[in-house]
């Protein structure tokens, strides 16, 4: 039996999204069959209850077989594709105009075409964000007047000029886009693409008139930021230049992406010791805070919550950071709210010293991500140890080593945290009067391969 995707959808959707669906189905053009109706009112108040118990349920409730059921299931999958299609395609500027442009000239009633011609392209040229989708749009514009005047004898005079100039920035824009997707999975899987035609065409882009765009320069020089040459602090400094004068010209999905090219490249340098880039990615964080390019749809990633804040930690921007924790909160996903905003304030918390509230924090709520639940046990060990409570770091580090053993999949970061607890232990039992001591475990901390909190452990030492 194929899997039943219409839970998934379905659980997925916000109220407004149900109201327009259930607008959209009271339509008979869209869906004729009323039992299916009745099947999927039932199914917005039964939500909750396990999809995989749906078919018997509703079965009962509506008095009809289980058999039944699986067929009003396939109909209202039907019915909800359909509506998700129209949905995008009525939400998706200048579109539902092309295609109704498309219709009447195949209905040949030229005067129409005409002036939906002219209505379309009043709106293209009001659109002042050009990115991909507009020109998009453009060449399909274009189309259509190509084919509008072919059809009226006119094509002799048509410009195809701009015809052409249309298609070649949307198809640039794009493979520069792709390209550099395909530099950032590189870096991560070590796989590599063939280039094609696209080592031609970026030996080209310098002799056109295309970088007199925002949208190619964009990506232009953020390609050659993330590809690492001699030149790439100048095409970093050209992208930054682009985001701070351009980004209300582009599309918010290109913006974000130029926003994270250009973060990526600042934690790339600083991770090689280049210090200067942590304050980079900072003032880009709080530039793309302020013009919304890091949120999709109106969601902050826990993820990049996450970066931000030890951002600011790193620069000991203390108020500052506490302020966008508690600003930013609601725009985390309703699951992860409480758990990263909970475990970011206790760093804050712990990096001031203000170890009670720090542990209050961290005492909240457990967290659903493992690397999560791991950070809030570390910070509490090194809370105990510097509050000199020795029994309870005892205990935490036992509570430690058990959850590790517990989780089936933690991949390579199982051993930096094993070691942690090790360490850890070796340093309770550490005699901070013996200097010889001291150094040989700064020299056993120096020299493990993994680790954990490694220059925490030498601060300690240190101290």
């Amino acid at each position: 039996m194929k899997k039943n995707i219409l839970p998934e959808i379905v659980r997925a959707w916000e109220k407004e999204d149900w109201f327009a669906f259930e607008k959209f189905i009271q339509s008979p053009f869209c869906l004729t069959h009323q039992a299916t109706q009745q099947y999927l009112r039932w199914l917005k108040e039964h939500l909750e209850e396990d999809s995989e118990q749906w078919r018997e349920l509703a079965a009962a409730d509506l008095n009809v077989a289980p058999a039944r059921i699986y067929h009003l299931q396939h109909y209202a999958v039907e019915a909800v594709s359909r509506f998700l299609a129209w949905k995008t395609w009525e939400s998706t500027a200048h579109q539902p105009a092309l295609q109704t442009i498309r219709s009447l000239r195949n209905l040949k009633v030229s005067t129409a075409v005409e002036s939906k011609l002219s209505t379309a392209r009043r709106k293209l040229d009001a659109d002042l964000k050009r990115g991909v989708h507009w020109w998009r749009m453009e060449y399909e514009w274009r189309k259509e007047s190509f084919y509008a005047s072919k059809q009226q004898g006119r094509a002799n005079d048509f410009n195809l000029q701009g015809l052409s100039e249309a298609l070649e920035i949307a198809f640039v824009a794009e493979r520069l886009k792709l390209a550099c997707t395909q530099l950032s999975h590189q870096a991560i899987t070590q796989k590599s693409y063939s280039e094609g035609l696209f080592g031609a065409l970026l030996a080209f882009i310098p002799t056109s008139t295309w970088l007199e765009l925002p949208l190619i320069t964009g990506y232009f020089h953020g390609y050659w930021a993330m590809k690492g040459t001699q030149e790439s602090e100048a095409h970093f400094d050209a992208l930054k230049s682009i985001l701070e004068k351009s980004s209300t010209e582009l599309d918010p999905e290109e913006v974000q992406d130029l926003y994270l090219m250009a973060i990526n490249y600042c934690i790339r340098r600083f991770n090689q010791n280049n210090l200067v880039y942590i304050q980079h990615a900072f003032d880009l964080y709080k530039s793309g805070l302020a013009c919304g390019a890091l949120l999709e749809n109106g969601v902050l990633s826990r993820w990049t919550y996450n970066n931000i804040a030890l951002t600011a930690l790193h620069l000991r921007e203390y108020e500052w950071g506490e302020v966008f924790l508690g600003q930013y909160r609601r725009f985390l996903s309703p699951l992860h709210q409480e758990g990263a905003y909970h475990l970011n304030m206790a760093r804050f918390k712990y990096e001031r010293k203000v170890y009670k509230e720090a542990l209050q924090h961290l005492l909240k709520r457990e967290h659903d991500d493992p690397l999560h639940n791991l950070g809030a046990k570390v910070l509490l060990a090194k809370i105990y140890w510097e509050t000199e409570e020795v029994e309870a770091l005892l205990s935490q580090l036992d509570s430690i080593d058990i959850y590790l053993r517990r989780q089936k999949i933690m991949g390579y970061h199982l051993n930096y945290y094993r070691a942690f607890v090790k360490t850890m232990k070796q340093l309770v039992r550490l005699k901070v009067n013996d200097g010889q001591q001291r150094q040989r475990f700064r020299t056993m901390v120096l020299s493990a391969a993994e680790l954990a909190e490694r220059s925490w452990f030498l601060a300690q030492v240190l101290e």
